[in-house]
């Protein structure tokens, strides 16, 4: 009988345990046990966004805040008497959305705005036209010319197409305004601010289709006593979202190297290239660094982008899935804490945003945390090892669209399919790089890749080359002495474009990029002699021959030997008796030319033959 109770005590602890865990996500207990708790004495962050989600949900927030607001009386920045920027950060973007007075606050920030060093600035004339133009620092203003070559000239020097700010104006330090002014051109021209970032990357900053333009530097950073990268993104996060201005994106361009920072310069900015890289960065199991204020940023970040629409909805059921069932005292909550809860119910939970798992023709489903064999589960969410109840071991490798066990696939990108997918090393599994584009032509690539044929046919990165836009003629180019090089389709130096050679294997031609195991037929060793030598023999051949003629044929001419006439020589004459003449002689020296001559013809006809 004791067993028996002991029994049924064990089965319904287990059965309660398994009700707790098959619980499916319920926002308003997450909202309730948000607001029960939420006093107003929490750390900035903490109360911040606890106060927007129960604000975003309907719920009265009056006592909390002006306990918060009391706190903090009469100063500009959070927490008062220890002050960071951090901090400060987040209660402007919770006051701010909660419609209270910032004007102090944003002053502090102000304030705290310090000199970065993000690079050279220019500012670039493209037009057609020759005219005039002035261009203004602060107090200083200068005219230049512009030739008929499009080429700026300043106090009568050919500075080329670009105009450095610094060196010709007035030092920038934190922000300028540069003005420029050329009424004499029209206004077919294009006005541009660019900023070198480093001896191989120039980035149009902005551009004007105008004959007068103005523009804003940004030079700064945040930081109490010099530039501090977590301060800048988040001061420029809270600034940007009330749609105040930032002043530090070209530093937050240069810094941005997490998940985090490329979240929030995707939405200062709204460029692809940064919702790419939160995109590419995600787990396969819908995380986003394993952490749900970073995912819930990320979510906000890319949630309005169609193209990243699985992303989201993995992230959602992820942060579904961290719901606290097991705990009595954070019940309810998301993660166990105020702040993960609150980020999590404002910034991606938001309303409509709540996944509904769908059935599967039983009570079980992918994403109760339940491997369900039934239904082909081979494990759910944090349900990821045999020890656990999964069917393998697939630790932070469970899908969470489908339930299954995503296996090792590589430990480097040499394992995956480069440059279409890269090595996803927190999850080990090979995922498609989807800032990768194909292409069959440079031209059909971004200024700073091109087309890698090889590979497939893929938008590759360029390594270490100056790049600032395709071209297809030279008038397609902006830059100081700049050519268009047709065969790379980009913008280049004068000096480092050279006239293309094709190798050609079969054109009698040797060249650089040909050697004998390429191609033997043009590099074949040559065993025989030189060609000087075969010059020299045939010019020694010639002259010993005209010296044989000229002494044999020209020199030695018949002698007549003298003769006396008497009258008897008519009779002499008629005597039928025969004459002998001497044979004349050789002389020694010219038997011995002759000998050598035929001997060194005699070689060069051998060597010829071994040919």
């Amino acid at each position: 009988m004791k067993r028996g109770v002991i029994f049924l005590i064990f089965f319904l602890i287990a059965i309660t345990s398994v009700n707790a865990q098959v619980s499916s996500y319920n926002k308003q207990d997450a909202v309730d046990w948000l607001y029960n708790n939420t006093k107003g004495d929490e750390s900035t962050e903490e109360i911040s966004m606890s106060l927007l989600a129960l604000n975003s949900n309907g719920y009265r927030i009056d006592g909390p805040l002006t306990v918060f607001l009391q706190r903090n009386l009469d100063s500009p920045c959070f927490p008062k008497g220890s002050c960071t920027i951090k901090d400060t950060a987040f209660a402007l973007y919770s006051l701010g959305k909660l419609n209270q007075d910032t004007s102090k606050i944003e002053e502090w920030l102000k304030g705290n705005l310090k000199n970065a060093e993000v690079g050279k600035w220019f500012v670039q004339i493209t037009t057609s036209s020759q005219g005039t133009c002035s261009v203004r620092n602060g107090d200083k203003e200068i005219n230049v010319d512009l030739n008929e070559n499009g080429d700026i000239i300043f106090n009568g020097n050919n500075i080329g197409s670009w105009l450095e700010i610094e060196r010709y104006l007035n030092p920038i330090e934190g922000s300028s305004e540069v003005s420029v002014n050329c009424p004499t051109l029209g206004s077919n021209m294009i006005i541009s601010l660019l900023r070198q970032r480093n001896s191989n990357e120039f980035i149009i900053a902005k551009e004007v289709s105008s004959n007068t333009a103005t523009f804003n530097i940004d030079n700064s950073c945040y930081g109490l006593s010099g530039c501090n990268v977590e301060s800048s993104f988040y001061a420029a996060w809270a600034l940007n979202e009330l749609g105040k201005e930032t002043k530090v994106t070209p530093y937050l361009e240069d810094s941005a190297d997490n998940i985090l920072y490329n979240s929030i310069l995707h939405k200062i900015e709204n460029k692809e290239k940064y919702a790419s890289k939160v995109a590419n960065l995600q787990g396969v199991n819908g995380n986003f660094g394993n952490n749900i204020f970073t995912t819930s940023m990320a979510v906000d970040s890319i949630r309005e982008n169609s193209n990243y629409y699985s992303n989201v909805t993995k992230s959602l059921v992820w942060l579904q899935s961290r719901q606290v069932r097991n705990d009595v005292i954070t019940n309810g909550s998301i993660g166990g804490t105020k702040f993960f809860t609150g980020s999590a119910l404002y910034l991606a939970l938001k309303e409509g945003s709540v996944i509904v798992p769908s059935q599967r023709g039983t009570s079980g489903y992918c994403g109760d945390n339940i491997v369900d064999t039934n239904l082909g589960e081979q494990c759910d969410l944090n349900t990821d090892t045999k020890a656990e109840g999964a069917q393998k071991d697939c630790e932070d490798r469970c899908d969470v669209l489908t339930c299954e066990c995503n296996e090792i696939q590589c430990n480097s990108n040499l394992q995956c399919n480069i440059p279409r997918e890269y090595c996803n090393t927190g999850t080990s599994q090979c995922v498609i790089n989807s800032t990768i584009t194909s292409c069959k032509s440079n031209l059909d690539c971004k200024d700073n890749e091109k087309c890698d044929i090889v590979s497939g046919g893929f938008c590759v990165p360029r390594e270490g080359e100056v790049v600032v836009t395709g071209c297809k003629s030279n008038s397609d180019c902006n830059g100081i002495n700049e050519v268009c090089n047709t065969d790379t389709g980009r913008c280049e130096d004068k000096e480092e474009i050279k006239p293309k050679v094709e190798d050609v294997c079969g054109d009698g031609l040797c060249s650089i990029n040909e050697n004998e195991d390429l191609c033997a037929e043009d590099c074949k060793k040559d065993t025989g002699l030189p060609i000087w030598i075969w010059v020299v023999v045939f010019i020694l051949g010639l002259l010993i021959i005209a010296y044989i003629i000229f002494a044999k044929f020209v020199n030695q001419a018949p002698k007549t030997r003298g003769k006396r006439f008497s009258m008897g020589d008519n009779e002499r004459r008629e005597s039928p008796k025969q004459e002998y003449y001497r044979p004349l002689e050789r002389d020694h020296k010219d038997e011995a030319l002759e000998r050598e001559l035929d001997r060194s013809i005699k070689e060069a006809q051998d060597l010829l033959k071994r040919k």
